[in-house]
């Protein structure tokens, strides 16, 4: 969220009897054991007037509920202080400390309550208020039931407060816990402005599962009743040891009442102690489906990347931080300990295709970029923040350096490299690079080998400013990226056709892209290589909100949910149009497959476009044989040398220089030859 989001809302408490307080939250003043009877029964708190409903249709049930340790006790309400933060009372802190509160993403976490159905629609709200919570001293070998001491100050902040709406229904938060019967919580306490929900059957704040307090609401009439019944001091529940007993059991979705006025205080306790809000990612989550506010990173220099202001990624980051997705970045390598970084890439899985060993550290510059666009450390207080946020990176490198400044490769570089990928279970292929020819054997293959193992391929669409295709971006299963500028007009630079799935920004005149680059420092660049990654790292929010996503299903989702920019429907420009990172996570894949691709055909004419001129590497033909041809034969027939390449599937040739398309004729006609082509060039496309 940003700073000018944060307000501080204004609850007044009153303790009865011996002390009189107001403001926002309590005092930090202690009440000693004098102030409280033992065994008298909460609340001990006066409330001020106000509107609480007094009569309600809801309907509530009970539960059994189980002593977790019959060695201890049940204690009365007082002496189970940790149950009631009221008891306890909350101290408002330092708004500063709102930076300890993590908005955490963990969607593997199943078990935990979801805070953001507390509200119907669910939601993240807006938190108004940090508090410490007073610590509860328990005198020894007493029947004092203890007093309140002082704040808890480490962590600082143990409860937070929620805006509401006076008069706002709230609801039972979900999680992945059944206590029996579809119920999901007992009613550890209950009093008109306080609940305390336990995920667990046991009435104890200490074993397994979670204790949540819902403080400052109008209690369910209903259920206060129920619950007063149920927790009779004279019953049997006072007798120990007594193993069960009846509590109030509610499933989730049930109202606990309505907010009271424009702030609720909530506490989370998951082993017995009140907790750092930093420790519990997986409680205060965006989770899929959830409508939610923006959400902003920490990094330094965020204000300098427009492109995710323009995307929507603040809004995208509510829903999904793209946790456990690996995003492969086949490019020039990446500079593998940039602090934006290195604590992002697979440093035990990287590889280096042109130098032929394991460490894919990037020699020029391009990769690293890329990289950072893509899945730079995020929320870490330094430089930039990337787009896939919690992905991994892993850095394949199959570009090297020229001496006029840009970086090359070869095409069975290239597919050597996206079947690695595949093999070590990449979820998204960036290919940030492109040469002038058709998409043809090997890197067919290889891509439709990722895209058999669920990998998403995006591909630059070039940097040529005309209708030239480009592969990969051209072959069948890559999103080809086009780049829009600050203005979301096509960028000056970016090639145009039938191979331009979507576009993303890339810079142009007016701004462009601000990322990581080598030497441990950030920089800006323009091109459709800075476009793909965008699209790759949207790609990584979407998997992780949607896992069992195939690359259709996510295709879909961002091209169907694009702004569209260009004619209406898929244009040659814009494709299907600029990525709406927000509406993406929100919606999702409208469609089993991108719907908008249908007019592609029907709107511009495919260009059969010819490899003539494409560039290829000087001598080499990759050549598919038959099974049962020998190498010798090869060798014998066409006076070449001859290299298996086994992670291919493919022979390269290698001929006399000048004669590489007389020899490609030849295989081409050639029975025994089932596939034969130039070791064509690809180039980074700034």
């Amino acid at each position: 969220m940003r700073e000018s989001k944060w307000i501080v809302a204004t609850v007044g408490f009153m303790i009865a009897a011996l002390l009189t307080l107001s403001g926002l939250g309590t005092t930090e003043a202690s009440v000693s054991s004098a102030d409280m009877t033992p065994h008298a029964y909460l609340p001990f708190i006066a409330r001020t007037d106000s509107n609480c409903p007094s009569t309600s249709t809801n309907e509530y049930g009970s539960g059994t509920a189980r002593q977790y340790d019959e060695d201890d006790p049940v204690r009365p309400a007082e002496e189970h202080a940790d149950k009631n933060i009221e008891m306890r009372g909350y101290a408002l802190t330092d708004p500063e400390v709102r930076g300890f509160v993590d908005y955490g993403c963990d969607d593997q976490q199943a078990q935990p309550p979801q805070f953001a159905t507390l509200f119907d629609p669910a939601r993240v709200p807006t938190l108004v208020g940090f508090y410490q919570v007073h610590d509860w001293v328990w005198p020894d070998g007493s029947e004092d039931p203890g007093w309140r001491g002082a704040p808890i100050a480490h962590p600082p902040v143990t409860a937070l407060g929620l805006q509401t709406t006076p008069g706002e229904p709230l609801y039972v938060p979900r999680s992945g816990y059944d206590i029996g019967g579809g119920m999901e919580v007992l009613v550890l306490f209950a009093d008109e402005d306080t609940v305390t929900l336990r995920y667990t059957d046991h009435d104890s704040s200490a074993p397994r599962g979670y204790t949540v307090h819902v403080d400052n609401i109008c209690t369910d009439p209903n259920l206060l009743s129920l619950y007063n019944e149920l927790d009779d001091p004279d019953g049997p529940r006072y007798v120990y040891p007594k193993p069960e007993y009846q509590l109030p059991a509610l499933p989730a979705g049930q109202a606990l009442g309505v907010a009271r006025r424009t702030e609720v205080v909530v506490a989370i306790a998951d082993t017995g102690t009140f907790q750092d809000p930093r420790s519990l990612n997986e409680w205060w989550q965006a989770r899929p489906g959830y409508a939610s506010e923006s959400r902003y990173p920490s990094d330094s220099d965020y204000a300098k990347q427009w492109a995710l202001e323009k995307i929507g990624a603040p809004e995208a980051w509510a829903r999904s931080a793209g946790q456990d997705t690996v995003i492969a970045i086949v490019d020039t390598g990446v500079e593998l300990d940039h602090p934006d970084l290195r604590t992002k890439v697979l440093t035990d899985q990287d590889r280096d295709f042109v130098n032929d060993d394991d460490s894919a550290d990037d020699d020029h510059g391009h990769g690293t970029h890329v990289a950072g666009i893509a899945a730079a450390a995020t929320d870490n207080d330094i430089g930039i923040a990337g787009l896939g946020w919690d992905a991994w990176i892993l850095p394949l490198k199959v570009l090297r350096p020229t001496s006029d400044g840009r970086a090359t490769g070869t095409a069975i570089d290239i597919a050597a490299a996206i079947r690695y990928a595949a093999d070590q279970g990449a979820d998204i292929i960036n290919l940030s690079l492109g040469g002038e020819a058709p998409c043809d054997s090997p890197v067919v293959e290889a891509v439709d080998y990722a895209h058999s193992k669920g990998a998403v391929l995006v591909a630059a669409s070039g940097n040529n400013g005309r209708a030239t295709e480009m592969f990969p971006a051209n072959c069948d299963h890559v999103l080809g990226v086009s780049a829009t500028d600050y203005n979301d007009a096509i960028a000056h630079y970016s090639n145009y056709g039938a191979h331009v799935s979507v576009a993303a920004p890339g810079g142009g005149y007016e701004g462009a892209i601000y990322s990581t680059v080598t030497a441990a420092r950030y920089g800006y660049n323009i091109g459709t290589s800075m476009a793909a990654p965008h699209v790759s790292g949207l790609a990584a929010l979407l998997l992780a909100r949607f896992p069992t996503y195939s690359p259709e299903q996510v295709a879909s989702a961002i091209l169907d949910n694009a702004v569209d920019l260009g004619e209406t429907g898929w244009d040659e420009y814009f494709g299907c149009g600029r990525i709406d990172a927000s509406q993406a996570l929100a919606v999702g894949a409208p469609n089993p497959e991108p719907l908008c691709l249908g007019s592609a055909a029907s709107s511009v004419q495919v260009k059969s476009y010819s490899a003539v001129d494409a560039p290829f590497a000087p001598g080499e033909i990759i050549v598919e044989f038959r099974p049962s041809l020998a190498a010798q034969t090869l060798q014998r027939a066409y006076a070449a040398d001859v290299e298996f390449l086994p992670s291919l599937g493919t022979w390269r040739l290698r001929v006399p220089v000048g004669q590489e398309r007389d020899i490609l004729s030849r295989l081409r006609a050639d029975p025994s030859v089932l596939h034969a082509d130039l070791n064509y060039l690809v180039f980074a496309q700034d």
